[in-house]
Order: structure tokens, then C-alpha cells, then sequence
């Protein structure tokens, strides 16, 4: 064979870079920097009418490595324009680099790249290497590309020979080399190579780390490579996924945005260089990733609210142990983990401990998704949740962090959404910052096994507001609004208000200082509050009254043993703690068949489930109103997919009902005039593996807690 050199027209140090091929489908999840827009932008402007690249005539680069370049960056930037991809299509010249690069960009185009796969495999070497064309020998930089090729097409091809290449041409030093080719080069392209199979070829993890570290010690003391924007961009990218984010990834930003021109591009209007830098800057604040090693993530939520929960302690143990962490808006994530079995433990006080089994491939991701925790139903504790906003355009304001004055915190998610787990009871003091705007302060008061709503609208930092409080006033059963409640304020500033036909309220402007504030309304409870006034704070005030307890409690029972029952529900009266249930009302009805648990909504509608024959497609429930005084029946709740209904709960006035066939969980909710309407089987409560099991065992458990209504 013969050696192949000298057979491109311009451009010496062909680049291949891989981040399209890694990063294509997040091509949207981070936020643009401005550099970064500017540059896209520039970009997709040089794209003509034929395909072609407007200054790519002038470029250090060939057309085709320019075209192929600005492909890769515009599908993991914006979208990859179907006239580019026709230019690339129809490149003629027939090298090695060139087959590789349209295979590539094709594939990435969505096409079929069948015909240019099966050249480029038929230029294999019986060394397991790839040479520059047809006869050529071997050589790392196109053994690197077609192994590219090939993996981005998801083609079948003999891939072990190649790598087994790489394995035995590699230095001493961890370097690559090709005829008339920088070293730095080659062993950048045959790491990126390499690096998309290391997840299905261990024998490749110790070659590419030594190449990182060849690449790693021909850097300047500035963290850059060779002066240069597109061989510090191509280089940072080979090494990315095997070195800390910081400090490389910062200097290599600092370098590529001093060398950006004022219109976006990189080196005097070069499209090839400007799509390299652009997929090096975006990889600066990406989180490295190394194939070698595997990732274990999910998010821990509250079984009724389905907001993450903060304070969850999550500890795994395998092969690699790393440190506890404790979460503040549910989601966890674990990263460079060795392959191997692992143990996940959820721990959160009051709502008890969960754990999981799992084994983790190498270079994989196994995401638990969102895993759900039950409270207690004796807990002694509190929740304090709500949804930050901004006060101009009511937006959610992710990231805003609030916390208790005793130091509980959360961080709102994407959708504004936080909630605090096990606040002692008691009157406590809220705050919620974001930068950028002032903090908004509010209280309330925390009851055991209650719930404080406190959502903040948070105005900007630059936007002067007199001090105010508002709010909303609910009835703590119902949730309805509250006309007609007196919001009083002494201390600092001396105020009342009267609420609305929804509840609100609002009293500005306030002193600076502390105030309590008094919510008074007939028929319920009053309450009272604390909360300091600061300049430019609109303290939140939304309490929940509820009317004051008769002092007897009513017990509901079901007779049932095995599949027999007598068809009656049971009231019994409790005066006190102390005291012995006595039978105050015995309820049947036609329309029991078995009845096996109870279920009451928030208006304090009671649901009897009728289990009915024990065999699939039976069952009902019967409803009833006024269940604490003469219970009247309002109807009876069927359908076609009851296959005796064992257990129901209502959560977030939608009732779900677990069944003694099938392995799904009906759900339905309720239009205006109160008729049950199905929505399906509810996959959602059921969960996703790998905890399934788990989170359906957490919906069953608590529909066994004892129903009652006072």
C-alpha cells in the first residue's frame, strides 16, 4: 500500500468535530449566551439560495469542510437547512474525510447515507484501519473519521478491527499520527472517535484517556491550544467529557469571546472556524459527560402535590459511593459513576424511607424519573407551598429560592412551584428572593398536618412599590373563597380591609417595622400573624380559617370480611379522646353490592366503592350527601372499565380508584354539575419503571387511612 498525502486542495488540518453528532437532539435545552446568538445568527446568514456558504471562497477550509461544519452547528443550534444538506449531497470528490463527512451530515439531515456507508466500509484495511481513498494505508485521522461515520449513520459494520486499529497505533506518549498531519490533530479526531463507543468497548477507556492526556499537555499556560480559534475549539471538545468543567472551561471561553468579531464570526468571516467556536463555547457551560462512566438522576415528589420535595436526603452505595446530598427542589443526579449494582435510598422525616436496586451499564443514564413520597397521616408537621411570580407579567419564576426564617429553604421549579416539608407548627415567617428582584416577605401560620399557601409576586429590583400585604382568604375545607373576612393591622402601621367576593385583599401603603395581622370572619376560627415590613415588599397573606369543631367526631366503618359484607356503612360518635364509640346511624342502600372502603371529597361528599362479585368487570360506587347528618344518595359512579374497585382517594379534587384486576388505577374528575367523567386509567400515579411498584404502593396506602368527617 501507499501512503496518502497532499490529496486536499486547501485545508491541511481537516477537522471533524463530533458535537453535532453528541449534542444534536438538546439542541434547544440551554439558553444562548450573547456571543453565542450572534454568532448563529452570522452564521445563517452565510447560508445561499444553492447551498453554498457565502464566504467560504475565502475560508482556511475546503467548501465541503465548511458546509459540513456549518451543518453540525446549525442542527445542534437551530435547524439544519435542507438546501446545505442538498450541497453536501452532491460533493463529488471521494477521499476518506469527505465519504465520512456526508455520511455524517446526511444522517444528522435525516436521509439515507446507505450507499456512501457501504463505499466507505469497503475501503477497510485488513488491519482493521482506514487510509486516505481506495489502496491507501492505514492511518489513526481516517481510521478516526469513518468510525465517526459509522456510528452516526447507526450502520452494522465491523467497528471492533477499527478501534483494535486505534488501540495499537497509538504512541507511547497517548498521541496519534498521520502522513503530513498534526499530531494534536489526529489524536483529537481519534478521541472523539473512540469516545462514541467506549460505552460497548472497554478495551478503548485506557487509549482514549491517555490521548486526553497527550492533548492536556500541549496546552499554553493560558489553557488554549496552538493560538488558534478552531484548533482550541477542537481540541477543548476532545478533551471536554474527560477533564473538570473548570478552570479549562472558563479560559477556553475567555479566549474564544476575545477573538469573536463585532458582527459574530471567528477569524475574519470565516463559516468554519465561527462553527467550530460556537460548538466549543456552548460545550464551556455543559456539564462534562465521560462515556466511560455512567449517570443515576431522578426527582423526589410529594404523593398529593406533585411538587418536588426539599430536604430529601439521597444516599447511593455501589461501586462507587459518592456523599450524600440533600436536595432542595427534588431532583438528584449522581454522575461519573462506575458500571455496577447500586442501592438508592430516599429518606425525608415524616414521610418515611424508600429504596431501590439497580445495575448501571457503563455510559449509560438511568433516570428513576419522578418518584413519589407519602406524608404520614399522624405526622406532627406542616407544609408551607405556593408559586413565585413576577408582579409585571405574572410568569412563574423559576429559580427563586424561599425560605423560612428558621431555615428551611426550597428553589422554585420551571413552573415557579416549591414546597417546604415538615415545618414545625406554629406562626412562621416567609421569604422569597430571586435576583434581580426585591424580596417579598410573608407568614402565616403552620398547622400540624396542615398546609400555609404563600405565593409571592415578586416585583423588580429597579421598580419602587410603597410597602402593602395581600392576599387571599379560603375556607380550609373547600378551599372556596372567603367574602366578607376582616384583615386587621396593628404595630407599625394601624389598617383594616374587608375581603372581596374572591377572597383578595390588599392595604398599602405600610409602615417600615413589625405588624400582626388579625383575619376575622363569622363562622370560623380567627387567626393571627406576625411579619416585619420592608421598603419596596408586598408581604403575601393567604390563611386558610376553618370553622370551629362541635367537639364530636364521626367515625364511618364498612362491614366487610373476606368477599362477604352485610351492606351497611356505619356511623359512630366520638366525644373525646377517651371516649367509646357509639353507634349514632346505620346507613344501607339498594345500591351496595359489597361495599368494601369509603372516600370523601372536599365538599364532604362521601363515595361508597361496591367491590360487587369478585370477578373482572364488576363493581360501582354509590354516593352520598350530608353523610354527617341524613345521608341522601346522589347516584351511582359505573363504567365499562371497574374490575372490582378495591380502593378510591381523592387528590386535587380528582378521584382515583385502584382495582382488584388489571394493574392500573382509574381516574375521573368532576364537570359542573358534579357528574364523574373518566379520564382513563391514570399512568401518571402508577409511575414509570423502575419504581412502579413502589409509587403504587404509596397510592393504595394512603386510601387504607381512616375516613372521617367532623
Amino acid at each position: 500500500m501507499r501512503p496518502l498525502s497532499g490529496h486536499l486542495s486547501r485545508f491541511d488540518r481537516a477537522w471533524f468535530c463530533l458535537f453535532g453528532l453528541l449534542w444534536a437532539a438538546m439542541a434547544h435545552t440551554q439558553a444562548l449566551t450573547p456571543e453565542v446568538s450572534r454568532g448563529l445568527s452570522w452564521l445563517q446568514s452565510q447560508v445561499q439560495l444553492d447551498g453554498t456558504l457565502a464566504n467560504e471562497g475565502t475560508s482556511i477550509a475546503t467548501a465541503l469542510q465548511n458546509r459540513t461544519e456549518a451543518a453540525q452547528t446549525l442542527k445542534t443550534l437551530s435547524t439544519l437547512p435542507a438546501n446545505l444538506a442538498d450541497a453536501i449531497a452532491g460533493e463529488t470528490e471521494g477521499n476518506t474525510e469527505y465519504l465520512a463527512r456526508r455520511v455524517a451530515s446526511l444522517a444528522l439531515a435525516g436521509r439515507d447515507a446507505s450507499a456512501l456507508v457501504s463505499a466507505l466500509s469497503a475501503r477497510q484495511n485488513p488491519d482493521g484501519g482506514f487510509g486516505g481513498g481506495p489502496g491507501y494505508d492505514s492511518n489513526a485521522l481516517d481510521t478516526g473519521w469513518a468510525l465517526i461515520a459509522l456510528k452516526s449513520a447507526n450502520a452494522f459494520a465491523p467497528v471492533s478491527p477499527a478501534l483494535g486499529y486505534l488501540i495499537f497505533a497509538q504512541a507511547p506518549d497517548g498521541s496519534y499520527s498521520a502522513p503530513g498531519r498534526p499530531d494534536v490533530e489526529a489524536t483529537a479526531i481519534a478521541v472523539l472517535a473512540q469516545r462514541l463507543y467506549a460505552s460497548e468497548f472497554n478495551n478503548v477507556i485506557a487509549t482514549i484517556f491517555r490521548a486526553a492526556g497527550y492533548l492536556l499537555a500541549q496546552q499554553s499556560r493560558a489553557q488554549q491550544w496552538g493560538d488558534s480559534a478552531f484548533l482550541t475549539a477542537t481540541a477543548y471538545e476532545a478533551v471536554h467529557d474527560f477533564v473538570p468543567l473548570e478552570p479549562t472551561a472558563t479560559a477556553v471561553r475567555g479566549f474564544l469571546v476575545a477573538r469573536q468579531g463585532s458582527e459574530g464570526s471567528w477569524d475574519s468571516g470565516d463559516p468554519f472556524s465561527t462553527a467550530l467556536a460556537l460548538r466549543a463555547l456552548l460545550l464551556t457551560r455543559t456539564a462534562p459527560a465521560n462515556p466511560t462512566l455512567a449517570i443515576i438522576r431522578g426527582k423526589v415528589i410529594d404523593s398529593q402535590t406533585r411538587l418536588g420535595l426539599n430536604g430529601v436526603t439521597v444516599t447511593l452505595t455501589g461501586p462507587t459511593s459518592p456523599a450524600p446530598v440533600t436536595v432542595s427542589t427534588g431532583s438528584f443526579e449522581f454522575r461519573d459513576l462506575f458500571p455496577g449494582g447500586y442501592a438508592l435510598q430516599l429518606s425525608l422525616n415524616q414521610y418515611g424511607t424508600m429504596t431501590f436496586a439497580t445495575a448501571v451499564p457503563s455510559g449509560q443514564i438511568v433516570d428513576f424519573g419522578a418518584i413519589a413520597l407519602t406524608k404520614n397521616t399522624d405526622a406532627t408537621t406542616g407544609t408551607v407551598r405556593g408559586m413565585v411570580t413576577d408582579a409585571g407579567t405574572d410568569l412563574p419564576l423559576a429559580g427563586a429560592s424561599v425560605s423560612l426564617a428558621s431555615g428551611p429553604f426550597a428553589t422554585a421549579d420551571a413552573g415557579g412551584n416549591y414546597q417546604i416539608s415538615n415545618v414545625a407548627p406554629g406562626n412562621v415567617i416567609v421569604v422569597a428572593n430571586k435576583s434581580g428582584y426585591a424580596s417579598a416577605p410573608g407568614g402565616g401560620s403552620v398547622l400540624a398536618g396542615g398546609t400555609l399557601i404563600f405565593s409571592p409576586r415578586l416585583l423588580p429590583a429597579t421598580q419602587s412599590a410603597a410597602p402593602a400585604i395581600e392576599g387571599a382568604v379560603t375556607d380550609g375545607v373547600t378551599h372556596g373563597p372567603l367574602a366578607g373576612a376582616t384583615i386587621s393591622i396593628t404595630g407599625s402601621t394601624q389598617a383594616s380591609a374587608t375581603t372581596d367576593t374572591l377572597g383578595h385583599y390588599r392595604i398599602e401603603p405600610l409602615n417600615t417595622g413589625v405588624i400582626a395581622v388579625s383575619v376575622v370572619r363569622a363562622g370560623y376560627r380567627s387567626i393571627t400573624a406576625t411579619a416585619t415590613v420592608a421598603q419596596n415588599t408586598t408581604i403575601q397573606f393567604s390563611p386558610n380559617l376553618f370553622v370551629p369543631s362541635t367537639g364530636v367526631a364521626k367515625l364511618f366503618v364498612v362491614s366487610n370480611q373476606g368477599e362477604q359484607s352485610t351492606n351497611q356503612v356505619f356511623r359512630y360518635e366520638v366525644a373525646g379522646p377517651a371516649d367509646t364509640p357509639v353507634l349514632g346511624f346505620t346507613l344501607t342502600d339498594a345500591s351496595f353490592d359489597r361495599p368494601c372502603c369509603l372516600a370523601f371529597s372536599a365538599t364532604g361528599e362521601m363515595l361508597v366503592v361496591n367491590r360487587g362479585v369478585p370477578a373482572p368487570g364488576n363493581g360501582s360506587i354509590s354516593r352520598f350527601l350530608d353523610p354527617g347528618g341524613a345521608p341522601s344518595f346522589k347516584g351511582t359512579i359505573t363504567s365499562a372499565s371497574f374490575s372490582v374497585p378495591h380502593w378510591a382517594a381523592f387528590r386535587s379534587g380528582e378521584l382515583f380508584v385502584a382495582q382488584r384486576f388489571g394493574d392500573n388505577v382509574l381516574r375521573f374528575k368532576f364537570d359542573g354539575a358534579g357528574n364523574a367523567v373518566q379520564t382513563g386509567p391514570s399512568q401518571k400515579v402508577l409511575g414509570t419503571a423502575p419504581h412502579v411498584a413502589s409509587s403504587r404502593t404509596q397510592l393504595l396506602a394512603s386510601c387504607l387511612s381512616p375516613s372521617v368527617a367532623g
